[in-house]
Protein backbone atom coordinates (compact mmCIF):
# COMPACT_ATOMS: atom_id res chain seq x y z
CA UNK A 1 0.00 0.00 0.00
CA UNK A 2 3.01 2.46 0.82
CA UNK A 3 4.25 1.54 -2.61
CA UNK A 4 1.12 2.06 -4.08
CA UNK A 5 0.63 5.53 -2.70
CA UNK A 6 4.80 6.58 -3.18
CA UNK A 7 4.53 5.40 -7.07
CA UNK A 8 0.71 7.84 -7.22
CA UNK A 9 2.55 10.60 -5.57
CA UNK A 10 5.73 10.33 -7.52
CA UNK A 11 3.43 10.13 -11.12
CA UNK A 12 1.83 13.30 -10.07
CA UNK A 13 4.83 15.30 -9.09
CA UNK A 14 6.49 14.22 -12.29
CA UNK A 15 3.06 15.69 -13.96
CA UNK A 16 2.83 18.64 -12.00
CA UNK A 17 6.48 19.89 -13.05
CA UNK A 18 5.59 20.53 -16.49
CA UNK A 19 5.27 24.02 -17.72
CA UNK A 20 1.95 24.39 -18.68
CA UNK A 21 2.09 26.76 -21.42
CA UNK A 22 4.66 24.98 -22.91
CA UNK A 23 2.74 21.40 -22.60
CA UNK A 24 -0.50 23.75 -24.23
CA UNK A 25 1.76 25.73 -27.13
CA UNK A 26 2.90 21.75 -27.70
CA UNK A 27 0.04 19.96 -27.62
CA UNK A 28 -1.32 22.43 -29.75
CA UNK A 29 1.40 22.43 -32.35
CA UNK A 30 0.54 18.76 -32.61
CA UNK A 31 -3.22 19.19 -33.03
CA UNK A 32 -1.84 21.39 -35.58
CA UNK A 33 0.16 18.63 -37.32
CA UNK A 34 -2.81 16.22 -36.92
CA UNK A 35 -5.66 18.92 -38.26
CA UNK A 36 -5.29 18.03 -41.62
CA UNK A 37 -5.28 14.50 -41.60
CA UNK A 38 -8.13 13.91 -39.63
CA UNK A 39 -10.20 16.79 -41.76
CA UNK A 40 -8.61 14.54 -44.72
CA UNK A 41 -9.96 11.30 -43.26
CA UNK A 42 -13.30 12.50 -42.42
CA UNK A 43 -13.98 14.33 -46.04
CA UNK A 44 -13.18 10.90 -47.50
CA UNK A 45 -15.27 8.74 -44.98
CA UNK A 46 -17.86 11.32 -46.02
CA UNK A 47 -17.58 11.65 -49.35
CA UNK A 48 -17.16 7.76 -49.93
CA UNK A 49 -20.73 7.32 -47.76
CA UNK A 50 -22.32 10.47 -49.38
CA UNK A 51 -21.69 8.46 -53.28
CA UNK A 52 -22.83 5.52 -51.92
CA UNK A 53 -25.96 6.79 -50.41
CA UNK A 54 -26.52 8.81 -53.49
CA UNK A 55 -26.30 5.89 -56.16
CA UNK A 56 -26.13 2.62 -54.28
CA UNK A 57 -28.53 3.25 -51.24
CA UNK A 58 -29.17 1.29 -48.39
CA UNK A 59 -32.32 2.54 -47.12
CA UNK A 60 -35.47 3.19 -49.18
CA UNK A 61 -34.37 7.04 -50.86
CA UNK A 62 -38.10 8.51 -49.82
CA UNK A 63 -37.41 7.20 -46.18
CA UNK A 64 -36.78 10.03 -43.54
CA UNK A 65 -33.36 7.93 -42.82
CA UNK A 66 -31.88 8.25 -45.91
CA UNK A 67 -32.59 12.11 -46.20
CA UNK A 68 -30.74 12.26 -42.65
CA UNK A 69 -28.10 10.02 -43.82
CA UNK A 70 -27.22 12.96 -46.74
CA UNK A 71 -27.86 15.66 -44.85
CA UNK A 72 -25.62 14.42 -42.08
CA UNK A 73 -22.88 13.59 -44.81
CA UNK A 74 -22.81 16.28 -46.93
CA UNK A 75 -22.68 18.26 -43.92
CA UNK A 76 -19.40 17.10 -42.90
CA UNK A 77 -18.36 17.43 -46.26
CA UNK A 78 -18.81 21.01 -46.12
CA UNK A 79 -18.02 21.75 -42.52
CA UNK A 80 -14.63 19.99 -42.61
CA UNK A 81 -13.96 22.24 -46.28
CA UNK A 82 -15.19 25.29 -43.91
CA UNK A 83 -12.77 24.57 -41.31
CA UNK A 84 -9.73 23.24 -43.15
CA UNK A 85 -10.01 26.88 -44.86
CA UNK A 86 -9.92 28.69 -41.55
CA UNK A 87 -6.96 26.85 -40.28
CA UNK A 88 -5.25 27.48 -43.50
CA UNK A 89 -4.86 31.56 -42.48
CA UNK A 90 -4.92 30.68 -38.72
CA UNK A 91 -1.46 31.98 -37.45
CA UNK A 92 -0.27 29.09 -34.70
CA UNK A 93 -1.67 30.41 -31.68
CA UNK A 94 -2.55 27.93 -28.81
CA UNK A 95 -5.77 29.18 -27.68
CA UNK A 96 -7.18 29.48 -31.07
CA UNK A 97 -6.06 26.11 -32.20
CA UNK A 98 -7.39 23.88 -29.03
CA UNK A 99 -10.86 25.99 -29.97
CA UNK A 100 -11.29 25.85 -33.35
CA UNK A 101 -10.28 21.79 -33.04
CA UNK A 102 -12.31 21.09 -30.20
CA UNK A 103 -15.03 22.93 -32.09
CA UNK A 104 -14.94 20.70 -35.31
CA UNK A 105 -14.13 17.84 -33.04
CA UNK A 106 -17.19 18.30 -31.22
CA UNK A 107 -19.71 18.71 -34.51
CA UNK A 108 -17.54 15.01 -36.05
CA UNK A 109 -18.48 13.65 -32.66
CA UNK A 110 -21.90 14.91 -32.46
CA UNK A 111 -22.38 13.73 -36.38
CA UNK A 112 -21.00 10.42 -35.99
CA UNK A 113 -23.25 9.61 -32.76
CA UNK A 114 -26.13 10.57 -34.98
CA UNK A 115 -25.23 8.56 -37.29
CA UNK A 116 -24.87 5.20 -34.64
CA UNK A 117 -28.35 6.26 -33.68
CA UNK A 118 -29.36 6.00 -36.82
CA UNK A 119 -28.06 2.98 -37.57
CA UNK A 120 -30.13 1.71 -34.48
CA UNK A 121 -33.34 1.80 -36.66
CA UNK A 122 -32.09 -1.07 -38.21
CA UNK A 123 -29.28 -3.17 -35.85
CA UNK A 124 -28.67 -2.61 -31.86
CA UNK A 125 -24.95 -2.51 -32.75
CA UNK A 126 -22.74 -0.17 -30.63
CA UNK A 127 -19.67 -0.66 -32.76
CA UNK A 128 -19.72 3.35 -33.94
CA UNK A 129 -20.10 4.73 -30.40
CA UNK A 130 -17.41 2.25 -28.62
CA UNK A 131 -14.87 3.49 -31.67
CA UNK A 132 -15.59 7.13 -31.26
CA UNK A 133 -14.90 6.99 -27.39
CA UNK A 134 -11.76 4.97 -27.53
CA UNK A 135 -10.61 7.23 -30.26
CA UNK A 136 -11.28 10.35 -28.90
CA UNK A 137 -7.25 10.26 -27.13
CA UNK A 138 -5.74 9.46 -30.57
CA UNK A 139 -7.28 12.45 -32.42
CA UNK A 140 -7.94 15.01 -30.45
CA UNK A 141 -4.80 16.71 -27.37
CA UNK A 142 -6.69 19.11 -25.08
CA UNK A 143 -7.01 19.35 -21.23
CA UNK A 144 -8.07 16.78 -19.00
CA UNK A 145 -11.09 18.83 -17.49
CA UNK A 146 -12.00 19.38 -21.48
CA UNK A 147 -11.70 15.63 -21.79
CA UNK A 148 -14.09 15.07 -18.74
CA UNK A 149 -16.43 17.35 -20.17
CA UNK A 150 -16.70 15.77 -23.40
CA UNK A 151 -17.15 12.42 -22.27
CA UNK A 152 -19.95 13.43 -19.91
CA UNK A 153 -21.96 15.16 -22.90
CA UNK A 154 -21.45 11.92 -24.88
CA UNK A 155 -22.62 10.18 -22.46
CA UNK A 156 -25.64 11.97 -21.47
CA UNK A 157 -26.25 13.26 -24.73
CA UNK A 158 -26.45 9.83 -26.30
CA UNK A 159 -28.16 8.25 -23.36
CA UNK A 160 -31.15 10.71 -23.69
CA UNK A 161 -31.79 10.70 -27.41
CA UNK A 162 -31.04 6.45 -27.55
CA UNK A 163 -34.30 6.72 -24.81
CA UNK A 164 -36.47 9.28 -26.61
CA UNK A 165 -35.29 7.85 -30.37
CA UNK A 166 -35.20 3.84 -29.12
CA UNK A 167 -37.40 3.55 -26.26
CA UNK A 168 -38.14 0.32 -27.49
CA UNK A 169 -34.79 -0.99 -27.62
CA UNK A 170 -33.17 0.69 -24.84
CA UNK A 171 -32.38 -1.72 -21.55
CA UNK A 172 -30.31 -2.30 -18.80
CA UNK A 173 -27.75 -3.70 -20.66
CA UNK A 174 -27.68 -1.41 -23.30
CA UNK A 175 -27.01 1.54 -20.68
CA UNK A 176 -24.32 -0.67 -19.12
CA UNK A 177 -22.63 -1.03 -22.14
CA UNK A 178 -22.58 2.64 -23.00
CA UNK A 179 -21.24 3.26 -19.53
CA UNK A 180 -19.04 0.64 -20.14
CA UNK A 181 -17.51 1.83 -23.45
CA UNK A 182 -17.02 5.55 -21.93
CA UNK A 183 -15.29 4.33 -18.60
CA UNK A 184 -13.07 2.34 -20.99
CA UNK A 185 -12.30 4.93 -23.31
CA UNK A 186 -11.62 7.62 -21.19
CA UNK A 187 -9.18 5.58 -19.04
CA UNK A 188 -7.57 4.86 -22.08
CA UNK A 189 -7.50 8.68 -22.53
CA UNK A 190 -5.89 8.93 -18.97
CA UNK A 191 -3.46 6.05 -19.91
CA UNK A 192 -2.33 8.18 -23.24
CA UNK A 193 -2.43 11.59 -21.80
CA UNK A 194 -0.34 10.56 -18.73
CA UNK A 195 2.45 8.82 -21.25
CA UNK A 196 2.47 12.73 -23.06
CA UNK A 197 2.65 14.40 -20.43
CA UNK A 198 5.75 12.00 -19.17
CA UNK A 199 7.02 11.87 -22.52
CA UNK A 200 6.74 15.60 -22.70
CA UNK A 201 8.64 15.99 -19.69
CA UNK A 202 11.38 13.61 -20.27
CA UNK A 203 11.61 15.35 -23.47
CA UNK A 204 12.14 18.73 -22.02
CA UNK A 205 14.44 17.16 -19.09
CA UNK A 206 16.65 16.12 -22.18
CA UNK A 207 16.34 19.37 -24.01
CA UNK A 208 17.73 21.32 -21.15
CA UNK A 209 20.41 18.95 -20.34
CA UNK A 210 21.15 18.99 -23.98
CA UNK A 211 21.84 22.66 -23.85
CA UNK A 212 24.06 22.55 -20.87
CA UNK A 213 26.06 20.37 -22.51
CA UNK A 214 26.15 22.25 -25.88
CA UNK A 215 26.89 25.46 -23.87
CA UNK A 216 29.57 23.84 -21.84
CA UNK A 217 31.51 22.04 -25.24
CA UNK A 218 31.45 25.66 -26.83
CA UNK A 219 32.11 27.77 -23.52
CA UNK A 220 34.70 28.90 -21.78
CA UNK A 221 33.36 27.94 -17.88
CA UNK A 222 35.12 31.14 -16.37
CA UNK A 223 34.27 33.76 -18.65
CA UNK A 224 31.39 32.56 -20.47
CA UNK A 225 33.05 33.48 -23.99
CA UNK A 226 33.73 30.79 -26.40
CA UNK A 227 36.24 28.74 -25.71
CA UNK A 228 39.63 27.71 -27.79
CA UNK A 229 37.93 24.75 -29.34
CA UNK A 230 35.08 26.06 -30.88
CA UNK A 231 37.17 29.27 -31.78
CA UNK A 232 39.17 27.21 -33.90
CA UNK A 233 36.01 25.97 -35.80
CA UNK A 234 34.63 29.30 -36.46
CA UNK A 235 37.53 30.38 -37.42
CA UNK A 236 38.09 27.71 -40.18
CA UNK A 237 34.58 28.69 -41.45
CA UNK A 238 34.71 32.27 -41.48
CA UNK A 239 38.28 32.03 -43.86
CA UNK A 240 36.66 29.70 -46.10
CA UNK A 241 33.46 32.09 -46.28
CA UNK A 242 35.35 35.35 -46.75
CA UNK A 243 37.18 33.42 -49.20
CA UNK A 244 34.17 32.50 -51.00
CA UNK A 245 32.57 35.42 -51.00
CA UNK A 246 35.67 37.80 -51.57
CA UNK A 247 35.00 40.07 -47.98
CA UNK A 248 37.89 41.15 -45.62
CA UNK A 249 38.26 39.32 -42.46
CA UNK A 250 39.99 40.74 -39.42
CA UNK A 251 41.37 38.95 -36.44
CA UNK A 252 42.90 40.33 -33.05
CA UNK A 253 44.13 39.06 -30.01
CA UNK A 254 43.56 41.53 -26.47
CA UNK A 255 46.12 40.01 -23.22
CA UNK A 256 45.69 41.82 -20.01
CA UNK A 257 49.09 43.46 -18.49
CA UNK A 258 51.26 42.02 -15.59
CA UNK A 259 48.28 39.70 -15.25
CA UNK A 260 50.58 37.71 -13.16
CA UNK A 261 51.06 40.54 -10.31
CA UNK A 262 47.70 40.55 -10.13
CA UNK A 263 47.26 36.82 -9.08
CA UNK A 264 50.40 36.63 -7.06
CA UNK A 265 49.55 40.07 -5.03
CA UNK A 266 45.55 39.69 -5.09
CA UNK A 267 45.02 35.98 -5.15
CA UNK A 268 43.98 34.25 -8.08
CA UNK A 269 40.43 34.60 -6.93
CA UNK A 270 40.78 38.16 -7.56
CA UNK A 271 42.43 36.96 -10.87
CA UNK A 272 39.54 35.16 -11.98
CA UNK A 273 37.36 38.59 -11.07
CA UNK A 274 39.24 40.84 -13.71
CA UNK A 275 39.39 38.00 -16.22
CA UNK A 276 35.69 37.83 -16.13
CA UNK A 277 35.55 41.26 -16.09
CA UNK A 278 37.80 41.81 -18.69
CA UNK A 279 35.28 39.44 -21.16
CA UNK A 280 32.45 41.41 -19.83
CA UNK A 281 34.16 44.61 -21.26
CA UNK A 282 34.97 43.43 -24.47
CA UNK A 283 32.29 41.49 -24.91
CA UNK A 284 30.15 44.84 -24.72
CA UNK A 285 32.37 46.78 -26.93
CA UNK A 286 32.50 44.42 -29.91
CA UNK A 287 29.43 45.00 -32.44
CA UNK A 288 27.23 41.98 -32.29
CA UNK A 289 28.79 40.70 -35.49
CA UNK A 290 32.46 40.25 -33.69
CA UNK A 291 32.83 36.99 -31.95
CA UNK A 292 35.17 36.68 -28.83
CA UNK A 293 37.04 33.57 -27.37
CA UNK A 294 39.18 33.23 -24.52
CA UNK A 295 42.16 31.85 -26.23
CA UNK A 296 44.00 30.36 -23.24
CA UNK A 297 45.09 32.40 -19.57
CA UNK A 298 44.85 36.11 -19.84
CA UNK A 299 44.76 36.04 -23.95
CA UNK A 300 41.02 36.70 -25.70
CA UNK A 301 40.86 36.20 -29.61
CA UNK A 302 38.21 38.72 -31.23
CA UNK A 303 37.07 37.39 -34.88
CA UNK A 304 36.10 40.99 -37.01
CA UNK A 305 33.45 39.02 -39.78
CA UNK A 306 33.69 41.30 -43.17
CA UNK A 307 35.85 44.19 -41.60
CA UNK A 308 39.00 45.43 -42.61
CA UNK A 309 41.82 46.62 -40.88
CA UNK A 310 41.01 50.11 -40.66
CA UNK A 311 37.50 49.32 -38.99
CA UNK A 312 39.37 46.38 -36.69
CA UNK A 313 41.10 49.09 -35.49
CA UNK A 314 38.24 51.43 -33.96
CA UNK A 315 36.72 48.27 -32.17
CA UNK A 316 40.53 47.53 -31.30
CA UNK A 317 41.17 50.95 -29.76
CA UNK A 318 38.39 51.33 -27.76
CA UNK A 319 38.87 47.71 -26.24
CA UNK A 320 42.28 49.09 -25.10
CA UNK A 321 40.38 52.79 -23.88
CA UNK A 322 37.52 51.06 -22.07
CA UNK A 323 40.08 48.52 -20.14
CA UNK A 324 42.48 50.81 -19.67
CA UNK A 325 39.21 53.52 -17.59
CA UNK A 326 37.77 50.85 -16.25
CA UNK A 327 37.94 50.60 -12.02
CA UNK A 328 38.54 46.95 -11.44
CA UNK A 329 36.79 45.83 -7.97
CA UNK A 330 39.85 44.28 -5.37
CA UNK A 331 42.72 45.79 -8.01
CA UNK A 332 44.02 49.25 -6.05
CA UNK A 333 46.07 49.83 -9.50
CA UNK A 334 45.23 50.63 -13.03
CA UNK A 335 44.73 47.68 -15.07
CA UNK A 336 45.91 47.86 -18.93
CA UNK A 337 46.01 45.67 -21.97
CA UNK A 338 47.99 44.89 -25.42
CA UNK A 339 46.79 43.44 -28.73
CA UNK A 340 47.75 42.99 -32.15
CA UNK A 341 45.30 42.11 -34.55
CA UNK A 342 45.69 41.33 -38.25
CA UNK A 343 43.61 41.15 -41.65
CA UNK A 344 43.30 37.82 -43.80
CA UNK A 345 45.39 37.42 -46.65
CA UNK A 346 44.78 35.25 -49.73
CA UNK A 347 48.40 32.57 -48.60
CA UNK A 348 46.74 32.72 -44.68
CA UNK A 349 46.16 29.53 -42.79
CA UNK A 350 44.18 29.89 -39.61
CA UNK A 351 47.52 29.00 -38.04
CA UNK A 352 49.62 31.84 -40.24
CA UNK A 353 46.66 34.42 -39.06
CA UNK A 354 46.93 33.71 -35.28
CA UNK A 355 50.71 33.73 -35.57
CA UNK A 356 51.22 36.84 -37.21
CA UNK A 357 48.54 39.00 -34.42
CA UNK A 358 50.73 37.15 -31.47
CA UNK A 359 53.33 38.46 -33.19
CA UNK A 360 51.52 42.00 -32.91
CA UNK A 361 51.04 41.83 -29.47
CA UNK A 362 54.53 40.01 -28.47
CA UNK A 363 55.97 43.42 -29.62
CA UNK A 364 53.10 45.87 -28.08
CA UNK A 365 54.15 43.64 -24.79
CA UNK A 366 57.93 45.13 -25.75
CA UNK A 367 56.95 48.42 -26.50
CA UNK A 368 55.98 49.37 -23.41
CA UNK A 369 52.55 47.48 -23.08
CA UNK A 370 49.09 49.04 -23.12
CA UNK A 371 48.95 49.32 -26.79
CA UNK A 372 47.84 48.03 -30.02
CA UNK A 373 49.60 47.02 -33.06
CA UNK A 374 48.19 46.20 -36.37
CA UNK A 375 49.85 44.27 -40.19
Amino acid sequence: MKYLLYTIRRRFSQLSSIEKDKYGEFSALKNWNRFPRFAGVVFFAAFSFLIQHLFFPSVNPNSFLYKVYIVVYASLILITILFAFIFYFLSINHIRIHFFYLFYFFIFVVSTLSLNLLNLYTTQDLSLFAFVVMSIPLILRTKLIFYIVLYIFIIVAFTTCLTMLHLDKTDGLKITQILLYSFVGFMTTLTVEYARRKTFHLEEELRKKNTILETISVKDPLTGVFNRRYMMDLLVHHILLSRKNSHPLSQGIVDIDYFKKINDTLGHLTGDDVLREIANIIKTTVRESDLVFRFGGEEFIILFPETNLENANVVMQRIRSVIESHSFSGVPWTVTASGGFTELSDTDSPDTLLQRSDELLYKAKQDGRNRIYSL
